[in-house]
């Protein structure tokens, strides 16, 4: 397996997460909020613990006797849900109280809570594009061998479900699809590979992140749609969006960039850009993901992986350390107080 493949393989078991963080109307003030990073930490035993942090404060879901796994986060008047994973099967905890989730081989990646109903997404059976409404299984695609297909991010509009994730076409490359109530949609050409990785809905506007081959032998570049048009971002090396954030007339995306630093190997370098303006947040020769990118006001937050066992995410540029604890931190949301 090549690096590139390596890396698609596990930004779908890890990274590609992040719909569940987004409030639909960004503020244009500042406003004060608490901030949410969920992960896992790392207990004496050496397992891994599902785990999310208000304020620096870690609330862990769940004991250290099996490995556990939280990826993604939503808050509402009713409580914390967190999606996640006990072992290799799929998960939530409401308030701490943990629901598993009903089907075989079953991966949570995002989660979105609505008029009191729960909705999460991500796969079961032979990797078929799956999502959940309060605890019942819907497929989104048929099994077919050789045909994989992944939900990775949710948003709800009103009555409205909206699904983004990919498909694979007959010649086996993944196409960017969303699915609105059940209905799926492509978003590129089927001969080119691409993915979508978040959603977020603003007014009447559609969001989505992912990134696509611009043409047969090209590199993956950094791409949104807006209602179905495509952006792909002017990057020379190959890149790729994880999150979106819309703030007025302003699009934000994270995720990564690729560079070569010595030799063969390709690194990742944790990356955003507002308005197609890219930064590099990575350190060099370390793999380094973004994988939430949040606005509130002017603030921005990115979150992600960024090589160090000590976590922490990036607020207007500065780094804040949220634990001092060995853990990792996957994704983030903000709650206006």
């Amino acid at each position: 397996m090549n690096f590139k493949k390596k890396i698609h393989f596990i930004l779908f078991g890890l990274f590609a997460i992040t719909a569940c963080k987004k409030n639909n109307e960004t503020p244009k003030e500042n406003k004060s909020v608490d901030v949410y990073v969920v992960g896992t930490s790392i207990a004496a035993n050496g397992v891994s613990v599902a785990t999310y942090w208000k304020n620096g404060v870690a609330t862990k879901l769940t004991d250290s006797l099996s490995a556990s796994f939280a990826y993604a986060i939503a808050v509402d008047e009713s409580g914390v849900y967190v999606a996640g994973a006990v072992g290799s099967t799929a998960v939530y905890w409401k308030n701490g109280v943990q629901i598993t989730l009903p089907g075989a081989g079953t991966y949570a990646t995002s989660i979105a809570v609505s008029g009191g109903d729960v909705y999460i997404t991500g796969t079961s059976g032979n990797n078929i594009a799956t999502y959940w409404k309060n605890g019942v299984i819907n497929q989104l695609t048929k099994s077919v061998p050789g045909r994989s297909s992944h939900a990775s991010a949710v948003a709800i509009k009103g009555k409205d479900v909206y699904i983004v994730g990919s498909v694979a076409a007959a010649h086996s490359n993944s196409v960017a699809t969303y699915w609105k109530n059940g209905v799926a949609k492509k978003l590129v050409d089927t001969a080119l590979f691409s993915y979508a990785t978040d959603i977020v809905i603003q007014e009447n506007d559609v969001y989505i992140s992912g990134y696509t081959n611009l043409n047969l032998e090209g590199p993956t570049v950094a791409t949104y749609w807006k209602n179905d048009v495509q952006h792909s971002l002017p990057d020379t090396e190959s890149s790729e969006a994880q999150s979106i954030a819309i703030n007025g007339n302003d699009v934000y995306l994270a995720g990564f960039t690729y560079a070569h630093i010595s030799g063969p190997y390709t690194y990742t370098v944790a990356t955003y850009w507002k308005n197609g303006v890219q930064t590099q947040i990575g350190k060099a020769a370390i793999d380094a993901f973004a994988t939430t990118i949040l606005t509130n006001g002017t603030d921005v937050y990115v979150a992600g992986v960024f090589g160090d066992t000590i976590p922490f995410y990036w607020k207007n540029g500065k780094q804040i350390q949220f634990t001092n604890n060995n853990a990792t931190g996957y994704s983030m949301i903000l709650v206006y107080k």
